[in-house]
């Protein structure tokens, strides 16, 4: 199963140019690395409003370049965030589901030629 909306890269490839499309997928690749790091780091030091601020982040940024679940992911995150602060369970499941999936994508989006 594709973690990746082929279509919406063809569109930032349309709209960039191919030579700017490869930085851009290096940049995501960088970018969501650095912000999955701060993702654990903030669950492991229970700072909630810097948790949520990364989820809400990594919501919009996944979505953009086609990674539509590990966009759902995070927003579910985002929401527990603020509905539930006090499971901590849940929350680091649903962190380290994020994680698993968006490493996934990384490595899928990376193998991609439109």
């Amino acid at each position: 199963m594709s973690r990746i909306d082929v279509n919406i890269l063809k569109q930032i490839g349309n709209d960039v140019g191919m030579d700017m499309y490869d930085s851009l997928i290096e940049i995501f690749i960088s970018d969501s690395s650095e912000r999955l790091e701060s993702l654990k780091s903030q669950f492991e030091n229970n700072d909630l409003a810097k948790l949520k601020i990364t989820a809400h982040t990594l919501k919009s940024v996944c979505a953009q370049y086609g990674a539509m679940g590990c966009s759902a992911i995070a927003k579910d995150l985002e929401k527990m965030c603020v509905d539930h602060p006090s499971d901590n369970e849940t929350i680091g499941k649903t962190v380290a589901q994020l994680s698993d999936e968006l490493n996934e994508a990384m490595k899928e989006i990376k193998e991609i030629k439109i």
